[in-house]
C-alpha cells in the first residue's frame, strides 16, 4: 500500500510538471530540452532521444538525442523504415502509444532485430518508446529511452509516459506557429540531390548543398552530409520500392533560419540511373505541401481549409459563398471559426498569420474585401 501510495504521488508530481513545461512560453526545441530535463528526475535513462514529428507522415523532422553513438544513425533508420520488428514509432502512433521491448518480446530482447544488430553490442537491457499521439491521432512527437542491462522499463514507468503523450502532443502542436519567420521566397528551381542505396551522395546541385548545410544546422544527431530528414525521406522511397509500406516519402522540415522546407523522395529508374539510386527534391515549402500539417495543426476542417485559401485570394464572402455553393451566413461561420481556431480578428491577420508566416508564396491580394 505504502509503494503504491509513494508511486501515485510520484505519476501525479511528474503529470504536473509536465503540464507546466506545457504551459511555458517557450519553442518546440526549447520544450523538448525542459522535458528531456524533467525525465530525468522521474524515469533515468541511460540513452535518449525526442524528435518531433511531421503528423501528415510520422517522420521525424529535428530534436534533440542524448548518448546515442552517431554511427548507429543510419542502421537505426534502417532498421526503423526497411525492416520488421518491435514497437515500430508508426505502429505506436496509431496503437497502444507506450511500449517497452522487454514486454514486447517476452523477455527475449534476441528476438528483436535492432537488439540483435545493435543493442547486444550496447550492452543494452531494455527500450521504451513512445509517441506523442493528440486525441485525434495525430503524432507530433516521439520518444525512445534505453536503459542497460539489468535494469528494466517499470509498467508504471511505462504509463507514466503513455499518460505525458497527450499532453506533448497537444504543446508540440500548439508551437507549430512558433520559430523563425518565413524567409523570402527562394528563386530558381528545386534543389536536387542523388543518393545511392546506402544513402551516400552520388551528385548533388549547388542549391541542394546550401539546403543540407542548413538542415545539419538543426541536426539532432550530427548526421553529415545526408541530414536524418533527408535520409528518413530517401528510406521511405526505398520502403515503398520494396512493398514493405506505402507511406508517403515526404515531409515538411522548419529549418533554423530559412523557414519550411518540403522534401520528396523517390526511387530511380531506367538503363542511365544507378541501381537502387534515390532522387531527393528540396524546395522550400509552397501552399500545396503545408496546407495538411497546418490544417492539423490548427485543427482546420477541409471546409475552413477551402474557406481559408479563398480568402488569401482576397475572394469576397458573396464570392466564396457562389464558389462553394453555400449561404453568406455559412461562410461567415467558418471565417468566424476560423478567427478562433488561428486566434486572430481580422481577415487580414488570419492571411498574414496563416500565409505570411507559413508560405513562401507572394500574396497580392486584398483580403480585406467584405
Amino acid at each position: 500500500m505504502a509503494l503504491a501510495a509513494s508511486l501515485l504521488r510520484s505519476a501525479g508530481r511528474f503529470q504536473a510538471g509536465v503540464e507546466q513545461l506545457c504551459r511555458a512560453d517557450m519553442d518546440a526545441r526549447a520544450l523538448l530540452r525542459a522535458f528531456s530535463s524533467h525525465l530525468r528526475a522521474t524515469v533515468p535513462s541511460d540513452r535518449l532521444l525526442l524528435l518531433r514529428t511531421d503528423p501528415t507522415t510520422v517522420l521525424p523532422t529535428d530534436g534533440l538525442v542524448e548518448a546515442l553513438p552517431p554511427a548507429l544513425c543510419k542502421p537505426f533508420w534502417d532498421n526503423e523504415l526497411l525492416e520488421g520488428d518491435y514497437n515500430k514509432f508508426v505502429e505506436l502512433a496509431r496503437g497502444e502509444v507506450a511500449a517497452t521491448l522487454l514486454e514486447a518480446t517476452g523477455g527475449e530482447l534476441s528476438r528483436s532485430r535492432r537488439y540483435a544488430t545493435m543493442y547486444r553490442e550496447l550492452g543494452v537491457g531494455d527500450e521504451l518508446r513512445v509517441s506523442f499521439t493528440a486525441r485525434d491521432g495525430s503524432c507530433w512527437g516521439i520518444a525512445q529511452l534505453i536503459r542497460g542491462e539489468g535494469t528494466a522499463f517499470s509498467a508504471a514507468e511505462r504509463d507514466l509516459l503513455a499518460g505525458a503523450a497527450p499532453l506533448m502532443a497537444s504543446a508540440l502542436r500548439a508551437r507549430l506557429a512558433l520559430g523563425p519567420p518565413a524567409a523570402s521566397r527562394q528563386e530558381g528551381g528545386p534543389a536536387l540531390m542523388i543518393l545511392d542505396k546506402a544513402g551516400e551522395i552520388l551528385s548533388t546541385t549547388a542549391e541542394a548543398r546550401e539546403w543540407l548545410a542548413e538542415l545539419a544546422r538543426g541536426s539532432a544527431t550530427g548526421m553529415a552530409p545526408v541530414p536524418e530528414p533527408v535520409y528518413l525521406v530517401a528510406g521511405r522511397a526505398r520502403a515503398a520500392r520494396a512493398g514493405i509500406n506505402t507511406e508517403p516519402a515526404c515531409a515538411q522540415v522548419r529549418t533554423v533560419t530559412r523557414g519550411w522546407l518540403h522534401l520528396h523522395a523517390t526511387c530511380l529508374d531506367g538503363p542511365e540511373a544507378p541501381g537502387d539510386s534515390i532522387a531527393v527534391i528540396m524546395t522550400p515549402a509552397q501552399a500545396p505541401d503545408l496546407m495538411p500539417l497546418l490544417a492539423l495543426g490548427y485543427r482546420l476542417t477541409r471546409r475552413e481549409q477551402e474557406v481559408l485559401q479563398f480568402l488569401a485570394r482576397g475572394m469576397s464572402t458573396a464570392e466564396i459563398t457562389q464558389r462553394l455553393g453555400i449561404s453568406s451566413h455559412t461562410v461567415r461561420d467558418h471565417v468566424k471559426s476560423l478567427f478562433g481556431k488561428v486566434g486572430v480578428r481580422s481577415r487580414a491577420e488570419l492571411v498574414a498569420r496563416i500565409f505570411a508566416e507559413h508560405y513562401y508564396d507572394r500574396l497580392e491580394a486584398d483580403v480585406d474585401r467584405a
